[in-house]
Order: C-alpha cells, then sequence, then structure tokens
C-alpha cells in the first residue's frame, strides 16, 4: 500500500512521508505499537549514521597523520640522501687530491 518498488533504490525522505501518511490511516494501538517501532527503527538508524560519521573522521585524522609522517619521512630521506652524496662527492675530492699529490711526488722525484 506504500506504493514503493521493492526492485528499487527508495529515497528515505519519500518512505518517511509514505510511512508517516499510512500510519494516519491506521487506528488505536495499532498506530500507537507501529509508530513507537517505527521512532525506534529511525533513533537506531540515527545512531548508526552518526558512529559512522565519527569513525570517518577518526580515519581522516588518522590519514591525515599518516601522510604527515610520511612527508616527514620523506624529508628525512631527502636531507640522509643529500648528506650521503656530499659526503661521497667529499671522499672524490679528496681521493683526487691524493691521486695528484701521489703523481707529483713519483715525477718531483
Amino acid at each position: 500500500s506504500l506504493d514503493f518498488s521493492v526492485d528499487e533504490k527508495v529515497n528515505l525522505l519519500e518512505l518517511t512521508w509514505a510511512l508517516e501518511n499510512e500510519l494516519m490511516t491506521v487506528g488505536g494501538a495499532t498506530q500507537q505499537a507501529a509508530l513507537a517501532c517505527y521512532r525506534q527503527e529511525l533513533s537506531f538508524r540515527q545512531g548508526q549514521v552518526e558512529q559512522m560519521a565519527r569513525e570517518r573522521d577518526k580515519a581522516r585524522q588518522d590519514l591525515e597523520k599518516a601522510e604527515k609522517r610520511n612527508l616527514e619521512f620523506v624529508q628525512e630521506m631527502d636531507d640522509c640522501h643529500s648528506a650521503l652524496e656530499q659526503l661521497t662527492e667529499k671522499k672524490i675530492h679528496d681521493m683526487d687530491e691524493c691521486f695528484e699529490r701521489g703523481l707529483v711526488n713519483d715525477f718531483g722525484a
């Protein structure tokens, strides 16, 4: 009697409106029981939505923290590679100087 297809997505706002209209046509204790169940279900679903929103927000915060740690790690690795490159260049330069001094000493003697 609600005229909703079970094979299609249902708009919750339209469903709510249809349920409320249907409940208005039913009288007495049946109406009260149905309304109580309906409100309980809505309350339960609202709690679920709020819990999922909290979990989503926590996941976002965790992701932001992980991205920040990642950036810090990348910067640290860049600094480390830069220091290693400078050290390697210094060693090559020192080895070149030693080699040149050795050649000068060999020819000077």
